[in-house]
């Protein structure tokens, strides 16, 4: 192995000059033992290099760990927040073909040599880290609406973003609520328009036979129609329903039909926003039954009676 403008070679060692003292007290280097140091020296730096081509840089050096941390930044435990490995910066080393920019080691590692157990197991965490980031990339945004977060602990950017979002979500919400009602107006206004002939028929067909095409207290006009053009549907009703009066059949329709005609008036509000139940109805048919100061129409009991009947025939 091979790094950099440096080579691991030991110090040299400091020239030894053995001086020996000759009849003319003249000083001189004992050339024996001057080469014997240059030798020595020789072996010392070809044996430390021969030592460096075999050492590996441990840690993981793959490059698509290096992002998870920064160079010269820490990894903490998840649990006890202590630093469990560190990401080592451009030391320039090269072996054969492979260049190494950095790597990221346990602080336990044996530093130069194979992979060791310490970052064996921190490359396994790196792996865990690597996958889920590149699945938190295709997954959807979090929504902070339908989940219960504690505003204390909360971050702040977090705050803004559930803010934000619920300010969304109260805008869908109304969009939607206004959609709908625009819908249910529609289909009321749709039943006005077309089956508004039809209604009357029924109406003026019950009245006729009971002998109410006239008001009791005005004397006015209350429908007329011809009684071909309705064919005998009613007399159908009162064929599937054999102990049933025609009189009383006809008042039993004549309130369903009331009834029907007071949800129809009230319009959609009524029906989406009012706890509805039987009370309006049953205010309303108490109100109906005095009209006109006649008690003659049937009970809600006498009504209900008979719509099982027509029910439990049409079943």
């Amino acid at each position: 192995m091979q790094f950099n403008n440096s080579v691991c070679f030991l110090p040299p060692y400091e020239e030894i000059e053995l001086l020996n003292e000759d009849e003319n007290n003249k000083w001189s280097v004992d050339p024996d033992f001057k080469k014997q140091t240059e030798d020595e020296e020789q072996q010392l730096e070809l044996t430390e290099v021969v030592d460096v081509d075999l050492y590996d840089v441990c840690g993981n050096d793959d490059k698509q760990f290096q992002y998870i941390t920064p160079v010269s930044s820490g990894i903490s435990n998840a649990f006890t927040n202590e630093i469990r490995c560190y990401s080592e910066g451009d030391y320039g080393a090269t072996k054969w073909d492979t260049a190494y920019a950095s790597t990221i080691r346990s602080i336990k590692c044996k530093n130069l040599g194979s992979r060791c157990l310490f970052c064996a197991e921190d490359r396994r965490m790196l792996r865990k880290r690597q996958q889920k980031a590149e699945e938190k990339k295709i997954s959807p945004p979090v929504t902070f609406v339908h989940r219960t977060y504690q505003h204390v602990t909360c971050p702040e950017k977090n705050l803004v973003t559930i803010i934000e979002q619920q300010k969304t979500e109260m805008r869908t919400l109304s969009s939607e609520v206004q959609k709908l009602k625009r819908q249910l107006h529609k289909q009321w206004s749709m039943y006005e328009d077309n089956h508004k002939s039809f209604v009357g028929i029924l109406f003026d067909k019950i009245k006729m036979q009971e002998d109410l095409v006239y008001g009791k207290t005005t004397g006015d006009l209350i429908g007329f129609c011809y009684p071909d053009s309705i064919g005998n549907e009613i007399l159908i009703l009162e064929n599937l329903v054999g102990n049933c009066k025609t009189s009383q059949l006809a008042k039993c329709m004549l309130v369903i039909m009331e009834c029907v005609k007071f949800m129809l008036d009230q319009g959609a509000d009524f029906v989406l926003t009012y706890n509805f139940k039987q009370d309006p109805l049953k205010q309303h048919f108490g109100h109906y039954r005095h009209k006109g100061g006649a008690n003659n129409n049937p009970s809600v009991y006498e009504v209900r009676h008979t719509m099982t009947q027509l029910r439990a025939v049409g079943a």
